[in-house]
């Protein structure tokens, strides 16, 4: 699947910063969380967005790049599927 980005909750002013506008293309047949992988989650109640999965203290946690957007908790959301590729297709 291919997920069109909106806002800046992974965008951490760094050169790995996705963006709002690229495409990240999603495995959702990979639902089990790695530590450090990217997946897109439906907030429950109010759209998608995309976070990093970080294991803290033997609990699951995903957090965006940008430290103005706050954790969430695996309650809160279902995971979508894993991020394989970033792309930044700008029209000209």
């Amino acid at each position: 699947a291919v997920y069109e980005v909106e806002g800046d909750s992974m965008d951490d002013g760094t050169e790995r910063a996705i963006k709002e506008g690229d495409l990240v293309l999603v495995d959702t047949s990979l639902r089990d969380l790695h530590p450090g992988k990217l997946y897109v989650l439906e907030i429950i109640g109010d759209g998608y967005t995309l976070k990093e999965a970080r294991k803290v203290g033997g609990e699951w946690i995903f957090i965006s790049w940008n430290p103005a957007h706050p954790v969430l908790r695996p309650d809160e959301v279902r995971v979508v599927g894993q991020v394989y590729s970033v792309s930044r297709f700008r029209e000209v």
